[in-house]
């Protein structure tokens, strides 16, 4: 795999993993209120 690709992927896996906490931190509230 070449370097520019596995630093896309790294990447995508981060914001996957930044987006999914957002969504957890979204429904938590949700279910506060």
């Amino acid at each position: 795999m070449p370097f520019w690709q596995d630093r896309l992927f790294i990447t995508l896996a981060q914001n996957a993993s930044k987006s999914d906490g957002l969504l957890r931190a979204a429904v938590g509230l949700q279910t506060t209120i």
